[in-house]
C-alpha cells in the first residue's frame, strides 16, 4: 500500500511540475522576438527580400512581445542580465529589420528604456 502512494505522490509531482512550466512573459516574448530573427536572418542570407505582407506580418507579431519587454523595463521587474539579452536581441532585431525594409516596428521607447537600465561607462583620465 505505502508503494502505491508514494508512486502515486510521484507521478501527481512530476504532472505538476510539467504542466506549470510555461515561463515567464519575458522569456515568451524573447522567443517570439527570436523568431523574427531568424526569419529576417535567412531572408537576408539567401538574399531574398521579404514581401510587403510579410514585413506587416512581422511587425504585427512583434508589437505584443516588445510592449510586454517595454513594460517589464519600466517596471523593472527583470535582472540586470535579462535586460542586458532584451538590449541585444532588440538591438540586432532592428538592425536586421532595417535591412529588411520593416519600417513600421516601433522599438523607439523600448530603446530609450533599455538605455536608462544601463550603466554609463567611466572615462579613463
Amino acid at each position: 500500500m505505502k508503494k502505491t502512494i508514494v508512486a502515486f505522490m510521484c507521478i501527481v509531482s512530476l504532472v505538476i511540475m510539467t504542466a506549470c512550466g510555461g515561463g515567464s512573459p519575458v522569456d515568451k516574448s524573447l522567443k517570439k522576438i527570436d523568431t523574427a530573427i531568424e526569419k529576417l536572418e535567412k531572408a537576408n542570407k539567401k538574399g531574398n527580400k521579404l514581401s510587403k505582407e510579410e514585413l506587416d506580418q512581422i511587425g504585427k507579431d512583434l508589437a505584443e512581445p516588445l510592449e510586454v519587454l517595454n513594460e517589464a523595463l519600466e517596471k523593472d521587474e527583470v535582472g540586470s542580465i535579462t535586460k542586458l539579452k532584451i538590449i541585444g536581441k532588440v538591438s540586432k532585431l532592428s538592425l536586421l529589420a532595417i535591412n529588411a525594409g520593416l519600417q513600421n516596428l516601433d522599438l523607439g521607447d523600448l530603446t530609450k528604456e533599455a538605455k536608462k537600465t544601463t550603466p554609463e561607462e567611466k572615462k579613463e583620465e
